[in-house]
C-alpha cells in the first residue's frame, strides 16, 4: 500500500508539472485543457493547482488545505501552497508554509528555493544562503541559480549574475528568468540582447513576467547609480 501511495503521489506531481510546463511554454490552450482535467481528478493537490491556474483563490486555498491534511508527511503541498501565496505577494504566508515544509522534510530543495524567493523579494541576503543550501541538496535545481543571478544583478554585480544565469541555462536551456537576466545584462551594457530574447521567444513569446523582472532590475540599478 505504501508503494502504491508513493506511486500515486509521483504521478500527481508529474501531471501538475506537465500542466505548468505547458503554461511556461506559452501553450495556453493546452495548459487550460490540462488544468481542466486536473480539476476533475479527485486529487486535492491537482485540484488546488487547477483552481490556482483558473484564478479562483478561494477554491485553490480550500483544496491546498485539503491536500496538506491528506498528505501530512509530504512537503510538496505546503511548497505549492506557498508558491501560490508568493505569486500574490503574501510573503509572510508563503514563508510560513515553506518553513512548515522544511519541518516535514529538512533541506527539501523546493522549500529552500521558496525561502530564497521570499528573501529575494525584499532584497535580503538570506536569499543567497537559501539558494546555496538548495543547490547542495540538488545540484540540478536551476531555479536556485536564477535566484543567485537575480540577487547578483540587483546587487550591482552583472558578472556574477551572468555566471549564475549560465549555470541555470546549462541545466535547463528553457530557464526563462535566466534568459531574461542575460538579456538585461546586455541591455545594461548597451547591447541588443537579441540572442537571449530570441531564445526566450522560442520557448514562450508571451512571457510577460520576464519583462517585469527586467523592469525591476533597471529600477534597482537606477537607485544604485
Amino acid at each position: 500500500m505504501k508503494l502504491l501511495a508513493l506511486g500515486l503521489l509521483a504521478m500527481s506531481a508529474a501531471w501538475a508539472q506537465d500542466c505548468r510546463s505547458l503554461h511556461r511554454r506559452g501553450k495556453l490552450a493546452e495548459a487550460r485543457a490540462c488544468h481542466s482535467r486536473m480539476a476533475q481528478s479527485g486529487n486535492a493537490l491537482q485540484q488546488a493547482e487547477a483552481f490556482w491556474y483558473a484564478n479562483n483563490a478561494d477554491a485553490a486555498n480550500n483544496f491546498f488545505r485539503a491536500a496538506v491534511k491528506a498528505q501530512p508527511k509530504n512537503p510538496e503541498p505546503r511548497v505549492r501552497w506557498g508558491r501560490f501565496y508568493l505569486e500574490r505577494n503574501k510573503r509572510e504566508d508563503a514563508a510560513a508554509l515553506f518553513e512548515e515544509a522544511l519541518g516535514v522534510q529538512p533541506d527539501y530543495p523546493p522549500a529552500l528555493i521558496g525561502m530564497a524567493l521570499v528573501a529575494a523579494g525584499s532584497f535580503d541576503a538570506k536569499s543567497v544562503e537559501f539558494a546555496e543550501q538548495a543547490l547542495k541538496k540538488d545540484p540540478k535545481a536551476y531555479e536556485a541559480h536564477e535566484v543567485l543571478a537575480r540577487f547578483a544583478i540587483e546587487d550591482g554585480n552583472p558578472i556574477e549574475a551572468g555566471v549564475q544565469a549560465d549555470k541555470a541555462l546549462a541545466i535547463s536551456p528553457e530557464a526563462l528568468d535566466a534568459l531574461m537576466i542575460r538579456a538585461t545584462i546586455d541591455w545594461m551594457e548597451g547591447k541588443p540582447g537579441t540572442e537571449w530574447i530570441d531564445r526566450l521567444n522560442k520557448v514562450n513569446p508571451a512571457h510577460a513576467e520576464g519583462y517585469a523582472l527586467a523592469a525591476r532590475i533597471f529600477v534597482i540599478a537606477r537607485r544604485w547609480s
